[in-house]
């Protein structure tokens, strides 16, 4: 991406590579912001406590006070940070884990955070997910876009694996991965079999059934219908059935529709 992009040449990139609406509003917040300086600016714990009090009370009833605000360790493409809302209602007294995810300065992935708002809570109903409970789409209260949601108990790594901040370099041992290889197989396919049609998910783009150009399928992006094309007579459709043919189909799309990239057959396993 260019150090500086006038509205112009934003306007250009968009019509060659055109992405679906939430992605475009993503990337040209980005370029917006890198161009004009942006919102780089630290946000301490103390700013960071007041805009929280300025949305909690939206959320949740009774007398509210919050306590225990940290930064999170992990998830180093975000900013995280952990907090308590303890909620009064007369006698009774609640207490909330919650976490606030805000956009950092210069994200490593753009993402959209209303998507991922979104999608979390659709998941709630088949996955341990952190329920959301609020998003600030355009960083109006937290200065970027951010989101507030349960805080989930555990580790996201064995205990006595590395101390990488990332995913990179953990080991799950035998013992580990027999327990969880069930389970990941089980929300795997509930994730992948959940019905969008019965939850709000607008920030996700979903064209029109059918090849037309200009709603985002096949049409839109010819690398991917040429890979699907492929993927019909391709002898790993034969061997492994319709996965083995996505898998096929998703490897060589990414390539061809790259154009620069050279054209290889990716080995698939059975």
């Amino acid at each position: 991406m260019k150090a500086t992009a006038d509205p112009e040449w934003i306007a250009q990139v968009r019509q060659r590579y055109p992405v679906e609406p939430a992605l475009d509003k993503v990337f040209t917040r980005k370029m917006t912001c890198r161009s004009s300086g942006g919102n780089h600016r630290h946000y301490s714990l103390e700013e960071t406590g007041r805009q929280l009090e300025a949305c909690i009370g939206t959320l949740f009833d009774g007398e509210l006070s919050i306590e225990g605000l940290r930064p999170l360790s992990g998830g180093a493409s975000q900013e995280q940070y952990y907090f308590e809302v303890r909620q009064r209602n007369g006698d009774d007294v609640k207490v909330r884990r919650l976490v606030l995810r805000r956009e950092p300065d210069e994200a490593i992935c753009a993402a959209n955070r209303l998507r991922e708002f979104q999608l979390m809570r659709a998941a709630t109903a088949v996955a341990p997910v952190p329920f959301p409970h609020f998003v600030d789409e355009d960083g109006v209260i937290f200065g970027r876009p951010s989101m507030i949601c349960d805080f989930a108990s555990g580790v996201q790594k064995p205990s006595s694996g590395s101390g990488n901040v990332s995913g990179i370099g953990i080991l799950f041992g035998p013992a580990l991965r027999e327990k969880l290889a069930p389970q990941f197989i089980q929300y795997l396919a509930a994730i992948h079999t959940l019905d969008l049609s019965r939850a709000t998910v607008d920030a996700l783009h979903q064209p029109v059934q059918g090849r037309q150009r200009g709603n985002g399928t096949a049409d839109q992006f010819p690398g991917a219908a040429v890979g699907r094309g492929q993927a019909r007579s391709h002898p790993a459709a034969q061997r492994g059935g319709a996965l083995a043919a996505q898998k096929y189909a998703g490897s060589r799309s990414c390539v061809d529709g790259a154009r620069r990239l050279p054209q290889r057959q990716l080995p698939v396993r059975r």
